[in-house]
């Protein structure tokens, strides 16, 4: 059916020698080009042979046209020395998302790298926070674009790759995205509210000062995740921008990197000066081709022109690259963190951040915490009886809570085994 739809609607004409493609402009013939099928795209990569790669490159809107794409779509065509590579988006009914992998690849064995998703060619694509040229990430993208699910996915990855002591890991979301991820011992730090970020900021500057003074030596790689940062920048006003910025341009040095996600990176959105800080970008559908040069900092990258939904342009270490995602829904991020949640939670001798969520640091003593937990209550019903919460973003923050009041009292965890009843009666003992 896939093959049907891409003959017929986009009409190829297969030759002997050559292929010639219908909607191409006349008199323009290329070699057999080899074809990589990806998940939002099909990828030609050929050779010229009776005109011009800039002709070609300027007709691109003509052949989105001819090709009878949605408006919303463009023919992107990239040129490598004399061969030219051409992706032609799939319809909607063909795109397909990415999972997380269940396993993860020992491809890199950078412990500051993430496993971003796959290259057009099916390569397994990783970026290192750990090089010079990429050790800040601006995520940019419209609304379904897959910026968020990548962001979490990145988190995830280097939680997986790293033991608690040799990683902090320090979330800002008031969206409550990332809430899962907070309960994560590699987590020294979280706001999910605005206010609670701009306060935030001043507490990674304090660290950022106190690292550059020695005052905390020898600590861990610091990875700062901040979702939706133009909300955080409209409320926290120049002190917020200028912290941020410090941050971005003197924490390379100190092992503190950002990994900031914002959905229009313009001028009146988000500072030139931090901007020009965040090296690596990594930019999903954007709305037009002027958000595409603000967000990849390059003109003619026809970010506009990605179908979203995961499908990606990375520019970093000199290159730019075409790539798909992974998709990490709220469901399977739980499931893939809990695991991870009986790790032992490093002690680091620097000052906490305490962000006041209703609760979170707020009137409800560990005392009380530890009545309910011999008592042989679980975490769920703590959280709604307490806290009065029985979901959100919020609830993961409570849970945090709870499980460090479980370890300090040397409380252990609720079992998780089960009975699993016989079809011809009887029991066995298993996992669930």
């Amino acid at each position: 059916e896939w093959l049907r739809h891409i003959r017929t609607t986009w009409a190829w004409v297969f030759s002997v020698n050559e292929v010639p493609f219908t909607f191409l402009p006349e008199g323009f013939r290329l070699r057999p080009p080899c074809v990589i099928h990806a998940t939002h795209a099909t990828f030609y990569g050929m050779q010229p042979m009776t005109m011009p790669v800039e002709r070609l490159i300027a007709e691109a809107g003509k052949l989105a046209q001819a090709a009878q794409l949605p408006g919303d779509q463009t023919v992107v065509i990239e040129r490598d020395g004399a061969y030219v590579g051409i992706s032609l988006p799939l319809p909607p009914e063909f795109c397909r998302r990415l999972d997380y992998p269940l396993v993860l690849p020992v491809d890199s064995q950078v412990p500051l790298a993430v496993y971003l998703g796959l290259a057009e060619g099916g390569a397994r694509l990783w970026l290192s926070l750990n090089q010079s040229d990429s050790p800040h990430v601006l995520l940019a993208g419209t609304t379904g674009s897959g910026k968020t699910n990548l962001a979490r996915a990145m988190a995830l990855c280097l939680a997986q790759r790293n033991k608690p002591e040799g990683l902090a890991l320090v979330i800002a979301d008031h969206k409550g995205h990332f809430a899962a991820l907070t309960a994560l011992p590699h987590v020294i730090a979280y706001a999910l509210a605005v206010p609670d970020e701009v306060a935030l900021i001043r507490w990674l500057v304090e660290r950022l000062d106190a690292r550059t003074s020695g005052a905390e030596k020898r600590q861990p790689p610091m990875v700062v995740f901040m979702d939706e940062i133009s909300d955080f920048l409209a409320a926290g006003g120049r002190q917020a921008v200028e912290g941020l910025t410090r941050l971005a341009q003197a924490g390379r040095a100190e092992a503190m990197h950002l990994v900031l996600c914002t959905q229009r990176p313009a001028a009146e959105v988000l500072d030139p000066t931090l901007r020009g800080c965040l090296p690596a970008r990594i930019v999903g559908k954007v709305t037009c081709a002027t958000d595409a040069t603000i967000a990849t900092g390059q003109a003619g990258t026809q970010a506009q022109g990605l179908v979203g939904r995961g499908d990606m342009l990375l520019l970093a270490e000199g290159q730019r690259l075409r790539f798909q995602a992974f998709y990490l829904p709220d469901g399977e991020l739980e499931r893939r963190v809990e695991p991870l949640y009986s790790l032992p939670r490093p002690s680091l001798a620097i000052p906490p951040f305490l962000a006041d969520e209703g609760g979170i640091a707020g009137s409800v003593s560990d005392a009380q915490i530890l009545e309910r937990l011999r008592a042989g209550q679980g975490v769920t019903q703590i959280i709604g009886e307490l806290f009065g919460c029985w979901g959100g973003g919020k609830w993961w923050g409570y849970r945090r809570r709870i499980e460090e009041v479980r370890q300090q009292a040397g409380l252990a965890a609720a079992s998780r085994r089960r009975i699993i009843p016989f079809p011809f009666g009887g029991e066995r003992d298993g996992r669930k």
